[in-house]
């Protein structure tokens, strides 16, 4: 997993110089993370803020790289309320 992982880290693009360059995802990520902070009293203009907007795509990448190419990520069970609402999540 390691080695997966730090493939992954160089094949995401780092954040770009101009906010307005960035996937809308990420942005939307850092919008998160700077709002519930700075209502912590936690600075938000850290570099870790950027990093971690970016995690979870690194992430992904590095789960597919270990996933088989003929493997299927399996379904998980839908729970009983699920069953009755079919429709809604």
């Amino acid at each position: 997993m390691t080695l997966a992982y730090a493939t992954a880290v160089k094949a995401v693009p780092p954040w770009p110089a101009s906010a307005a360059a960035a996937p809308h995802h990420w942005r939307y990520r850092l919008l998160r993370l700077q709002t519930r902070n700075h209502y912590l009293g936690i600075q938000t203009d850290h570099d870790s803020f950027t990093h971690a907007a970016i995690y979870p795509d690194t992430v992904e990448l590095a789960a597919q790289t270990l996933r088989p190419a003929n493997h299927h990520t399996p379904r998980r069970k839908r729970t009983n309320r699920e069953k009755e609402w079919p429709n809604r999540r």
